[in-house]
């Protein structure tokens, strides 16, 4: 691990070294080849025998001193030019003796005249002090530099004026290659003599992370794991906390949380049994109750027949009527409540078998319809289809729960409403949906219209002598049978109880 970013950083300062250009004053490279030229100068050259020494060492194909064949002075030390745009040779008259690079100048032509007005103070200053070098406004090295060559007893025989193609950013990221990569060798380096300490400090560092960390994970482990069991529904699960540290107390806490939850689950459990018992009190005390008041209601309603038929004539037949009526309606009101009991119970028989629903809604048209046409006004519509398959029901207390449904359509629809029995077939089953033209039911109400003696409207509940039983015990009876019930309802426009079963 500590080799990898060593033998990086030496790679880095390595290629830095290599591809930064060595930067040096234009002026010393100018001065060196100078001095490497003057003897080919001193011996006579025609003008453009030069141009193609200089050419190879612009484009790098030969170094100073020269290959063997140029007549020049081996002066022992390799000139750069790294950056140089253009080398030219003038005579003392400034006639171009020799020009290569970029945009070399005519070759046995003076010195143009442009050439002449922007080089003139350079080649003034060299000709009189040696070499000379043309500074730009930014940047620290030279743009142009000229050497004036001499012979042996000082005369001169040119000038030699090397330009430069380096402008400042160039100069300065060579310079900053060279220094990142001097920097990087020798950090390197220091790192590189320091691995033999180093090494064993990060193994044994890297030894101790790798203990803490497994003891911290084995420890968030146990965490995780008691709050899944938790999550799951075991409240008794707890952490061991072993060290008073964030993660001790985040378990002290967990353990905390879980008692609570515990605690409060067993409540709850305790309330839940309590009212389950309290349910179940309350259904055994209406079964047994309205067992009970069966075998009375059957000797009252026979006492109240014999007095019609032995003393009828000496009665008010007004007030027999009336005695008559309600025993009807509290023996109905007590079958119900026995019949809802068992059903609650599980106890009630059914005679489950293929049940033609068309024939049950015909019945119960048959006797309902003239009855709501003549006391209500209410058209009671059969709109099941001829081909709606059978199904599993006990045909018996399907009756009862379309008997139910369609009454208390009947009671709360207006007179001129329309109540329609429909049917249809859903995928493995059938629906049978009783819709009126009503007043319908309020949102809130609607998940209340299944309970036992809920009355929505009291004061036409009494009217019609509703109890508040009929659909409590249709759904209960629709549970029995397989299947279930539900109401759908829009204030102002009507409702819709929807019995749905098993197809046959």
């Amino acid at each position: 691990l500590v080799i990898v970013p060593v033998v990086f950083s030496l790679f880095v300062a390595i290629s830095s070294l290599a591809t930064a250009p060595i930067v040096r004053p234009i002026d010393t490279s100018t001065e060196r080849l100078a001095q490497a030229l003057e003897p080919s100068l001193r011996k006579g050259v025609t003008p453009g025998e030069l141009s193609p020494v200089l050419a190879q060492l612009i484009d790098g194909g030969a170094q100073l001193p020269l290959p063997v064949g140029q007549e020049t002075e081996d002066i022992g030390e390799f000139v750069d030019l790294a950056g140089v745009r253009r080398i030219t040779v003038l005579s003392t008259d400034r006639m171009v003796l020799a020009s290569a690079g970029q945009e070399p100048l005519a070759v046995g032509q003076p010195l143009d005249e442009t050439w002449q007005t922007e080089w003139r103070l350079t080649l003034d200053q060299a000709a009189a002090s040696g070499c000379v070098s043309a500074r730009p406004i930014d940047g620290p090295l030279p743009e142009a530099a000229a050497c004036r060559m001499t012979a042996a007893d000082g005369q001169v025989l040119g000038t030699l004026v090397v330009e430069n193609n380096m402008d400042a950013r160039f100069q300065f990221g060579a310079a900053i290659g060279r220094v990142l990569g001097i920097t990087l060798f020798g950090a390197s380096f220091t790192l590189l003599l320091a691995l033999p300490v180093i090494v064993p400090v990060l193994l044994v560092a890297l030894g101790i992370g790798a203990l803490i960390a497994r003891q911290i994970s084995r420890r968030v482990e146990r965490l995780t794991q008691a709050a899944g069991d938790v999550a799951a529904g075991n409240y008794a699960r707890r952490v061991v906390v072993d060290r008073e540290d964030e993660l001790g107390r985040l378990s002290g806490d967990f353990n905390a949380m879980a008692a609570q939850l515990e605690e409060r689950e067993q409540a709850l459990e305790a309330e839940a049994a309590r009212a389950e018992a309290a349910l179940a009190a309350n259904k055994r005390l209406v079964a047994n109750v309205s067992h009970e008041l069966r075998t009375p209601l059957t000797t009252l309603r026979g006492y109240v027949e014999v007095l019609e038929q032995e003393h009828g004539d000496r009665l008010p037949q007004r007030d027999l009527a009336i005695i008559h009526g309600e025993v009807d309606r509290l023996t109905g009101l007590i079958e119900d409540l026995f019949t809802l009991a068992r059903a609650e119970a599980q106890q009630l028989p059914l005679v489950i078998t293929a049940v033609a629903v068309k024939d049950v809604v015909a019945q119960v048209v048959e006797k309902l319809a003239p009855l709501a046409q003549r006391n209500r006004q209410i058209e009671l519509i059969d709109a099941t289809p001829p081909d709606m398959p059978a199904a599993q029901a006990d045909q018996a207390r399907l009756e009862q729960v379309l008997l139910n449904l369609v009454q208390n359509a009947l009671r709360h629809t207006p007179a001129g409403g329309i109540v329609a029995i429909e049917a249809a077939p859903t995928p493995g089953g059938v629906a049978i949906t009783v819709a009126d033209t009503g007043l319908g039911i309020a949102p809130d109400e609607l998940l209340l219209v299944f309970e036992r003696f809920y009355r929505g409207d009291q004061s036409r509940a009494r009217e019609t002598g509703g109890a508040g039983l009929g659909l409590a015990l249709a759904r209960e009876l629709a549970h029995a049978m397989g299947g279930d019930l539900h109401a759908e309802s829009t204030l102002g426009r009507g409702s819709r109880f929807t019995i749905t079963l098993r197809r046959a």
